[in-house]
């Protein structure tokens, strides 16, 4: 970065290639068809290093992760924010997110979760995203649940990494419907709810029997690999099978 000035106004210049943002001495250095040169002024030049000086991170690194925002949004010139299919998004803070959720019913959860998954969908087939772990890391740069990658055993002693979902503020109807339709292109049947599921686990209940439900869950069940204990009243995270990956060993 090399500050350049004037009476009036003074900028920052950057120069951006495939490896990052470096620094330069010089703001006249030769252009190579891998680097785009950016002018900040001083006002966002200030505003990184308060950024910087608060969270113990270097300009660049700051500059960078701001780049970064291109693999999820668009910012126009205008700073409109869209995803790539040209949907207009905005800021919303998450702790509202709780409050709001526990407005609706679990009908509308699916549906909620429905229509997230096909926008999430869109925007990554539009982007050419196809690999699993790339599809969640898409979700989570949205803003729409929290990964936690952890590394657990099965019975037959296999090791597999989770991306296991923080269950706060995410109803499970919503993340069946959302990962139901992202993962499968389906949608989650409406008997489906997380409560039915519940209650009919382990065996379909009496008052099930002979039901859209009994033909539907065992399907889900296998397809999604829905563990049990995302059912607790107070599990701190959902694991799936259909979000799990192999350790090499």
């Amino acid at each position: 970065m090399t500050k350049q000035s004037s009476p009036s106004h003074s900028s920052t210049h950057l120069d951006i290639n495939k490896k990052g943002i470096k620094t330069r001495d010089q703001s006249t250095t030769s252009s190579t068809s891998n680097m785009v040169s950016v002018r900040m002024d001083q006002d966002t030049r200030n505003q990184l290093d308060d950024i910087g000086e608060q969270f113990h991170l270097k300009r660049s690194d700051i500059a960078r992760s701001y780049l970064k925002l291109c693999k999820t949004v668009i910012v126009k010139t205008n700073q409109d924010l869209q995803l790539f299919d040209g949907t207009k998004v905005s800021f919303f803070p998450q702790i509202l997110l709780k409050f709001m959720y526990s407005r609706l019913n679990p009908e509308d959860l699916i549906a909620l979760g429905d229509q997230l998954a096909l926008l999430a969908y869109t925007n990554c087939q539009i982007e050419s995203i196809h690999d699993m772990e790339e599809k969640i890391r898409y979700l989570e740069q949205l803003g729409w649940i929290t990964i936690n990658r952890i590394r657990e055993m099965d019975a037959e002693g296999k090791s597999w990494i989770y991306y296991a979902i923080t269950a706060q503020n995410s109803p499970l109807d919503l993340i069946h419907a959302l990962l139901y339709r992202f993962l499968f292109r389906k949608k989650l049947p409406p008997e489906l709810t997380a409560e039915n599921i519940k209650e009919n686990f382990s065996k379909i209940t009496k008052r099930f029997k002979n039901s859209d439900l009994e033909k539907s869950l065992p399907r889900f069940k296998k397809e999604l690999g829905i563990h049990k204990e995302n059912f607790d009243d107070f599990a701190p995270l959902y694991k799936f099978d259909a979000l799990r990956e192999a350790v090499n060993n």
